[in-house]
């Protein structure tokens, strides 16, 4: 495969929605395939450990990054890309035919809890009966309670 084209940076302004604003450009690995994120270990105590071990995430390592660290604003502490206040801000990646599958599960999920009327039934039973008590949420079914939904399909503007 061939390589991108480099243009120059008034060539990417004059090419974008607005020569005014320029969206931020995205961080060059060495090696592509890559999704990247910046995280926050100050959201809470174990919010790196959490991406990492939980959320799949992985560390990025300053001899992976295929730019000088002080262009994109970065640091190399103890074999990390961090950024910002005392390095409080963690560069991770994940493949990103991994990261996709992740965004699709949740998509999936999100719909389901939105369209699905069992799911949508059984949450709002639920949170009456978290709320008022199993006797409250044994009314509510039995009164007849329904989920109705619809959908509109809206045309997008081109």
């Amino acid at each position: 495969m061939a390589p991108p084209k480099k243009i120059s940076i008034i060539e990417r302004r004059l090419q974008g929605p607005s020569a005014l604003h320029t969206a931020s450009q995205p961080i060059p690995l060495k090696e592509p395939g890559w999704t990247l994120r910046w995280e926050n270990s100050e959201i809470r105590s174990d919010q790196i450990w959490h991406c990492i071990n939980v959320l799949g995430w992985e560390y990025v390592t300053p001899d992976e990054v295929a730019c000088g660290l002080d262009e994109i604003g970065a640091n190399g502490v103890d074999q990390r890309v961090v950024r910002g206040e005392r390095g409080k801000e963690v560069l991770l990646k994940m493949r990103t035919k991994d990261y996709a599958k992740v965004q699709k599960k949740k998509s999936d999920e999100n719909i389901a809890r939105t369209f699905d009327k069992t799911i949508v039934q059984n949450t709002v039973l639920n949170a009456v009966g978290t709320a008022h008590g199993s006797e409250a949420a044994d009314f509510v079914q039995k009164s007849g309670f329904g989920v109705q939904d619809s959908r509109e399909r809206v045309a997008v503007d081109e």
